[in-house]
Order: C-alpha cells, then structure tokens, then sequence
C-alpha cells in the first residue's frame, strides 16, 4: 500500500509539472498581447488552484503513509527480523504516534 502511495504521488507531481509548464507556455505566448489580460488571470489561477490542489493530495498521502507506517509498528510480529515497509523511517517516533 506504501509503494501505492508513491506511485500516485509520483503521477501527481508528473501532472502537476506537465499541466504547469503547458500554463506556463501559454503565458508567454500571451504576455505581451494587449489584449489578453483576461486570459492571463485565468491562467495564473488555473496555475494557483492546481499547485494548490496538487500540494493538498501531497499532504493527504503523507498522512496516509504514516499511517500505515504506524499500524506497521503495532502489528509488527515479535520477533520478526525482515525488512521495514519503507526505506527511511523518521526520526523521531513519538511524532509518529501523536499524528
């Protein structure tokens, strides 16, 4: 479910960065046009919303894989001597817990 999350996270920022450098381009191809103001504020907050929007999933999915990274810690078998469910655990486990 962890690499899951990486995956879609991954897609994400993919979509993000290709949507954004499409806004981007169309930008400067209106920039020095008189008479496209109103496309110029539609594009800059089509590019606000979806960065936006894009940073919220991110969060989202960070949530997500704590989780699953806590119920790990406490469903973890005594004794097991495998590898962990990711490659770099935080630190500091009490703020694990607490989230």
């Amino acid at each position: 479910m962890i690499a899951r999350e990486d995956e879609l996270t991954n897609q994400r920022m993919l979509w993000t960065a290709t949507f954004n450098g499409l806004l981007f381009t169309s930008l400067g191809f209106a920039w020095d046009k008189p008479d496209a103001t109103f496309f110029r504020v539609v594009v800059s907050v089509l590019g606000f919303a979806t960065s936006f929007l894009n940073g919220l999933t991110l969060i989202f999915a960070a949530n997500a894989q704590r989780r699953l990274l806590l119920w790990w810690k406490l469903k973890t078998p005594k004794g097991y001597a495998g590898p962990g469910v990711i490659g770099a655990e935080p630190l500091d486990a009490r703020r694990l817990m607490s989230m």
